[in-house]
């Protein structure tokens, strides 16, 4: 059961020493929400385009982030690594 864990646990560590481009669209799909969410926050801008905006960009990073979301936090650090 160890050499399996281990053996898994390598190759995912190796998988993630090269730039994984679809993890980076995440990524900034993800960066592309949170600044949305901030200017809403903040009180720039609310009103029905800007919700609209942010349930458009939901659907975005939803979709660009549905192979990373069962993804344990180390794991994602390492790609997010690789991305900047």
């Amino acid at each position: 059961m160890n050499y399996l864990l281990l053996l898994s646990l390598s190759l995912i560590l190796f998988s993630c020493s090269q730039k994984d481009e679809k993890f980076c669209a995440c990524i900034k799909e993800s960066e592309s929400l949170n600044t949305l969410n901030q200017k809403i926050l903040r009180g720039d801008s609310i009103n029905s385009e800007s919700i609209k905006e942010v349930k458009d960009q939901i659907n975005r990073k939803k979709d660009a982030c549905k192979d990373y979301e069962y993804m344990i936090a180390p794991e994602m650090l390492e790609l997010k690594k690789s991305c900047e």
